[in-house]
């Protein structure tokens, strides 16, 4: 009875917080032969990532066999985080896994983009280090009608280009905003990016 008592009491926790790998563990091995079996530890935690989790670390490592393909959604809204070519990196909140093997992006155009003149966006994915990866090219998104969609990898509005056809995410990183040559006075975007999880 203990041990079911627990099993309601981590699972009720999964609203607030991830489980933590020695949760993980614990469920896997401690709550009896069915939950061993199931190995139901790791599958909340591919769940959460299904369902909002940002990092590796809900992730596991190497495991073969089908798995489900996960999409990121990230918002650009100038009026909120800012469209200043002054700012190095605009940082809009959500992280992509190491691993993380991105093969099909696109964004909608929420607000229509506005800047003096010939200004550009680009979406990175920066490091802990600071360091940053490439994710969507410059591009001039003035150019794209609001209520628009945008392939990311191959275009047909606009200058919106991917920097590669499919990008691996190097190690875990959070998503930001670039803005250069002219400052963004307004425009809401949506990006979106579908991934596969190659475990390396």
């Amino acid at each position: 009875m203990k041990k079911y008592v627990g099993l309601l009491f981590l699972v009720s926790n999964l609203a607030f917080a991830s489980i933590s790998t020695n949760q993980a563990y614990q469920l896997n091995n401690q709550m009896g032969a069915v939950a061993h079996q199931l190995q139901l530890g790791t599958l909340i935690q591919k769940a959460e990532l299904v369902n909002g989790g940002s990092t590796s670390t809900a992730l596991v490592q190497g495991v073969d066999g089908h798995m489900l393909k996960r999409l990121a959604r990230v918002t650009y809204d100038v009026a909120v985080t800012g469209g200043s070519t002054l700012a190095t990196e605009l940082g809009l909140g959500v992280a992509m896994p190491s691993g993380a093997l991105v093969d099909r992006s696109w964004l909608e155009i929420k607000t229509l983009f506005a800047d003096a003149g010939a200004g550009t966006v680009a979406i990175d994915c920066v490091h802990a280090d600071g360091t940053v990866q490439p994710i969507m090219a410059a591009a001039d998104l003035t150019l794209n009608a609001a209520g628009s969609v945008v392939s990311i990898v191959n275009p047909f509005i606009g200058a919106v280009v991917s920097v590669q056809p499919t990008i691996k995410i190097a190690r875990d990183c959070t998503l930001s905003a670039k803005v250069a040559t002219a400052s963004q006075s307004a425009g809401k975007a949506v990006i979106f990016l579908e991934y596969g999880y190659t475990g390396i």
